[in-house]
């Protein structure tokens, strides 16, 4: 039996680890608004890893970003409950697009900088930004994306069902039905 030690995350049989961010790093989670254009978002800092399946998130703590701004961190024992070392996890056939926003014209419109990770609730299908400051933002994008490609076969691919063929009448050529007999000109066709 192994021995395991601090914050592990067994993978499944099938699952292999592609990429760990180096660093902890910002995750911002967008909260829906009446308004869309006055975002407000909640705020943790994790570790961020990226599996064959799904995109995994150690939560170190969580936090509001306008304390986070301020430099106002909590430092009791309670504000750090049911928090700190959650895991969160994103299957990948849940992830509805990954986008990169960089630059200042990201920050005056969206607020945010780094790798948009929109994800589908299981439960109501809602769909949620999850912006992550994370380096190298265009090859996690590149990795996402070729994740989901190869964990969702596209429409293009999966050969579609179709129904039996069915022969035409000799006579008058409509289509046959499944009687022998011709659904037009009501002669048989055997």
């Amino acid at each position: 039996m192994d021995k395991l030690v601090g914050f592990y995350k067994q993978l499944k049989d099938d699952e292999e680890l592609t990429l760990e961010s180096p660093e902890i790093t910002q995750v911002h989670f967008e909260k829906p608004r009446l308004i869309p254009f006055l975002k407000k978002y909640d705020t943790t800092m994790a570790k961020i890893y990226l599996t064959t399946q799904r995109v995994l998130l150690l939560q170190l703590f969580l936090t509001t970003l306008s304390d986070l701004k301020s430099g106002k961190m909590p430092v009791d024992r309670e504000s750090f409950s049911g928090v700190t070392g959650t895991w969160f996890e994103i299957p990948l056939r849940l992830i509805d697009g990954v986008e990169t926003k960089r630059g200042f014209f990201a920050r005056l419109l969206g607020g945010k900088e780094g790798l948009v990770i929109k994800y589908k609730s299981p439960f109501t299908r809602e769909v949620t930004k999850m912006i992550v400051g994370v380096d190298s933002i265009d090859m996690w994008k590149m990795q996402i994306e070729s994740h989901m490609f190869l964990q969702v076969p596209s429409a293009r691919t999966m050969p579609t069902p179709t129904a039996p063929a069915k022969g035409y009448c000799v006579f008058c050529g409509v289509q046959m039905s499944d009687s022998p007999f011709c659904p037009k000109c009501g002669k048989s066709n055997v």
